[in-house]
């Protein structure tokens, strides 16, 4: 995987990404707050799921392209 994603209940309201030396990797850092309403968490979830989503999509590309 070229890349991960760590969800914090508790962290920075931007996403943080992290490259890791002489591997060629990002960590990706976000932050879900669950101290909101019901609403305002599922929609961060949405907005992580669709994260993830795309992370997979980049992983199977530079696995074909190898």
């Amino acid at each position: 995987m070229p890349s991960g994603l760590l969800i914090y209940a508790h962290g920075e309201a931007q996403e943080v990404v992290y490259h890791v030396n002489h591997a060629g990797k990002r960590l990706a850092v976000a932050a879900l707050d669950l101290s909101g309403t019901i609403d305002n968490l599922s929609a961060r979830v949405d907005e992580l799921a669709i994260r993830v989503r795309e992370m997979h999509q980049e992983a199977h590309k530079d696995r074909l392209a190898a």
